[in-house]
């Protein structure tokens, strides 16, 4: 039966396209979305999407609007019944079911209808509380729209590339594959380590924390803070000194890497890695850089507008300079994509520094639960991003090393002077977070799409690898 149903849809991809609008208006809709499977069949659908070359923007496209009109269906119900529905069955012999739901938007008001559309106990139940409380339909068609443009990505995107590379010999092999999961390990264990020591450490930092003033002064009142800001931004500025003066001693190590990673090379593993590359382009984070910067603006936030532009500055000329200083030669790529300069790596620096300055915006002030996430999305992108230069051969693993170490210091730098002042004043708790995710995901979208098949002749080795 599977099987027919798979054969008919493969004939027919207008239907494959419809049933995702319907399945993601059917996850928005009030105790439907609670009861069908949806995660399993989308992903069965986006598979095939992907395994018969339906175009990915229509795949998106489709979802993101079914994902609008569900939630705009459960906010009309509500809108309509008012609280009457809560003596209608289900919600009679269920009351949790809206309980929860009516708390949650009670307590963070639109921003409920992104955050309620990733958690899965309420999701199906956040449109109908937002119009129970009669909330205004402009405002929450903002946040629909924006909550499910958000959603749709993550959602979509993994199943459908994963068909595409079906009965694919460019698919990665168990090296790659190993690889690619030490690299997610390390990530996770960091996400989970680094918030455990701050809080095992807090007791002793805070016993022999230096006074609030001079150059610990900080605004929050956390000197020790400031201090151990500048001394992981001391560490970073000492590696980066140490690695510019024992370059020639790594030469035997950038060779072993750059080997190692070359028989790695294959075509479904150099996608990914040109992806995570073509994100830390400068017209990619100059893109991304600009959106928060234009933001900023319209809130009137003088002060991070400011950092925001010096990082950017500092991106865009500080690793450019120093590789003219340096003048140390890359590895050599066939297709020869930068100049013969490569130390420090300029995509690592600019990485480390733009997502480690927005990791700092997110955090203070905000929500504690929010650091944990943000901290995953920025060393997500900053690890992949710096290994992916050397990965493809257009960096040693010293230039990589040393632009993260730089980046490092100055995000510590950056961090310090912005702890000295009050944080933002304007804007909602909720925005930064926002703000930023939806910059990334239109920057993201942009250039990878003008330079994606541009990128690949370049980038990738065919045949390569095990």
């Amino acid at each position: 039966m599977t099987e027919t149903w798979w054969a008919w849809l493969t004939q027919n991809p207008d239907w494959t396209l419809l049933l995702i609008f319907g399945l993601a208006a059917l996850e928005s809709l009030a105790v439907i979305g609670s009861i069908i499977p949806a995660i399993p069949v989308m992903i069965g659908l986006t598979l095939l999407a992907g395994h018969i070359g339906i175009n990915v923007y229509e795949v998106l496209l489709y979802a993101v609007a079914g994902a609008i009109v569900g939630d705009g269906i459960s906010y009309a119900i509500g809108h309509h019944f008012k609280h009457r529905i809560e003596h209608v069955w289900p919600f009679r012999k269920n009351p949790h079911w809206l309980a929860a739901s009516e708390a949650f938007v009670e307590k963070h008001g639109g921003k409920s209808l992104i955050f309620g559309r990733f958690i899965g106990p309420i999701r199906a139940f956040v449109p109908l509380a937002t119009g129970i409380f009669q909330m205004p339909f402009p405002r929450f068609l903002f946040f629909n729209v924006i909550s499910a443009l958000l959603w749709a990505p993550p959602n979509i995107l993994p199943g459908y590339f994963a068909g595409a590379a079906i009965d694919s010999p460019l698919l990665p092999g168990k090296h790659q594959l190993l690889f690619v999961g030490a690299i997610l390990i390390t990530i996770g264990t960091l996400v989970w380590l680094l918030p455990r020591l701050n809080s095992l450490t807090r007791r002793w930092r805070q016993q022999h924390a230096p006074h609030n003033h001079g150059v610990f002064a900080c605004a929050d009142g956390i000197p020790e803070n400031q201090f151990m800001t500048l001394l992981v931004g001391s560490v970073g500025l000492v590696s980066f000194i140490s690695l510019a003066l024992y370059l020639p001693l790594l030469a035997d190590l950038n060779a072993w890497v750059t080997t190692e990673f070359t028989r790695l090379r294959q075509p479904g593993i150099d996608w990914l890695f040109t992806a995570f590359t073509l994100l830390a382009d400068n017209r990619a984070l100059l893109t991304l850089g600009g959106i928060v910067a234009f933001w900023l603006l319209l809130r009137r936030e003088w002060r991070a507008l400011s950092f925001t532009v010096v990082a950017s500055l500092l991106c865009l000329f500080l690793p450019s300079l120093l590789q003219t200083l340096f003048a140390h030669p890359g590895p050599q790529p066939v297709f020869t994509m930068r100049d013969e300069a490569s130390f420090p790596s300029d995509h690592a620096f600019s990485v480390t520094v733009l997502w480690g300055l927005f990791y700092v915006f997110m955090t203070r002030d905000f929500w504690p639960g929010l650091k944990p996430w943000a901290l995953a999305v920025s060393l997500t992108l900053i690890i992949f991003t710096s290994i992916s230069r050397a990965f493809l051969g257009l960096h040693w693993i010293s230039d990589v090393m040393a632009g993260v170490m730089l980046g490092t210091a100055v995000v510590a730098g950056l961090r310090w002077s912005w702890y000295r002042g009050a944080g933002f004043i304007r804007v909602r708790h909720w925005e930064p977070t926002l703000i930023i995710m939806l910059a990334l995901v239109l920057s993201g979208f942009l250039w990878l799409r003008h330079s994606w098949a541009s990128a690949l002749i370049p980038y990738t080795v065919l045949g390569s690898g095990s």
